[in-house]
């Protein structure tokens, strides 16, 4: 029996979320964006730990998530983001990725829970921010996916 292809391998080809690409790494709106301005930033070598990249991947790596930043700082100026990364039980993809969204506070401020629905699956996720629980977008349409993401293209 075969495993299920990866969601995050199958995204470096698709369009509708893409935010940025290059030739190790993309750039995407997530499927359940927390808040506007959320990007997922993946190598395109399927790895767990970033540490597996050839340096050449990882240093591409970088630079894509260096610019996602700076066009983050650029289109909101006054919500330096957040770059975070999840790992071991904690990942929602046993592939490399990071997470980055626009904030108004910092870590011990911004804190993601998760819903576990029945069988272990994770549900939607929620943001914490200064005490507020702000439910997350959820499955948002494949239209609103493709206008989030045109917008923060570059």
């Amino acid at each position: 029996m075969s495993e299920k292809p990866c969601g995050l391998c199958l995204a470096y080809n698709e369009d509708i979320r893409l935010v940025h690409r290059n030739d190790y790494a993309f750039g995407a709106v997530p499927t359940t964006p927390i808040c506007l301005g959320h990007i997922i930033v993946v190598p395109k070598r399927h790895v767990q730990r970033f540490h597996e990249l050839p340096p050449n991947e990882l240093s591409a790596y970088f630079e894509l998530r260096d610019q996602i930043v700076d066009r983050l700082m650029e289109l909101h100026p006054d919500m330096p983001p957040l770059v975070g990364q999840n790992n071991g039980k904690w990942s929602t993809q046993p592939h490399a990725h990071e997470q980055i969204a626009p904030s108004r506070g910092h870590f011990k401020e911004l804190l993601y829970l998760r819903d576990f629905l029945e069988g272990g699956k994770v549900g939607n996720l929620i943001l914490a921010e200064n005490n507020r629980l702000v439910r997350a977008l959820g499955d948002t349409p494949k239209e609103t996916l493709e206008e989030m993401a045109s917008k923060l293209r570059f």
